[in-house]
């Protein structure tokens, strides 16, 4: 279990995920292995500036400077002034807008990111609503009667015992009911791609580029010709990122 999940961190853009962690003002680094390399404020600093140019298209002017003075927990930066907040995250960033500009719009744009499966609850919710697959499933007709009602030679549909039984059976009806089936399939296997190309489009012509085959290669961003999801440097091993002492989360203190 353990290899497989860290199998699938490995290919995940780690630095982001990291500072959703570093922006909460409660953790900043202190959830960290303080051995780990690379994983320093000096570090955070460049992910910091990288990011903030990614997501809005900007260089940043004053966000080391702010960053500084989140990390001594200045006001309004100090875990006192979060807790009247009571946990909420945004409104809290949106009242340091004043002091810290940048830091604020950054961190309400990393902790808005959702997480979600949207695409693939889309096709299962379409799935489950198509009465067409239910077509198919024919019950047993259930007669009232009497069993001194049949006659000495006829069974409960009123044929003879000994009568031929010669049934019709419509011409092309099972190949139409398939041919049926497999289109309802395609239109839902159809709804699901455009539905995850819709999610994979872009507002900004600008940003096309990111959906480019060949962005990889020419990579060039914020200082950075690599992307933080293909750099050795940005990658850390789960077992041996979080401190030892990590507390057990919350709803299950609760519980």
């Amino acid at each position: 279990m353990i290899n497989r999940v860290e199998h699938r961190w490995k290919y995940w853009e780690q630095p982001l995920l990291l500072l959703s962690i570093v922006l909460h003002p409660t953790y900043k680094l202190s959830k960290f292995n303080n051995t780990v390399m690379n994983l320093t404020w000096t570090h955070i600093g460049q992910w910091l500036k990288y990011y903030f140019q990614a997501f809005f298209n900007l260089p940043s002017r004053s966000i080391l400077s702010e960053m500084i003075k989140y990390k001594h927990e200045e006001d309004p930066y100090d875990n006192v002034s979060f807790q009247q907040f009571q946990g909420n995250l945004l409104d809290f960033w949106e009242s340091t807008a004043g002091i810290g500009p940048e830091l604020a719009k950054l961190a309400i744009h990393i902790h808005g990111i959702c997480i979600n499966s949207a695409s693939v609850e889309r096709l299962w919710s379409s799935m489950a609503n198509n009465q067409q697959m239910s077509k198919f499933r024919i019950a047993t007709p259930i007669f009232d009667f009497e069993e001194n009602e049949l006659e000495p030679n006829e069974n409960i549909n009123g044929i003879e015992e000994n009568e031929n039984i010669n049934i019709q059976v419509p011409e092309n009806s099972i190949d139409e009911s398939i041919v049926e089936e497999e289109d309802q399939w395609m239109m839902i296997i159809n709804q699901w791609i455009n539905a995850t190309l819709s999610e994979n489009r872009v507002d900004d012509a600008r940003d096309q580029i990111f959906l480019n085959d060949e962005f990889n290669e020419d990579f060039n961003l914020a200082g950075r010709n690599i992307h933080p999801a293909d750099d050795t440097l940005a990658k850390w091993d789960l077992i041996t990122l979080f401190a030892d002492n990590l507390e057990p989360p919350s709803y299950l203190m609760d519980s």
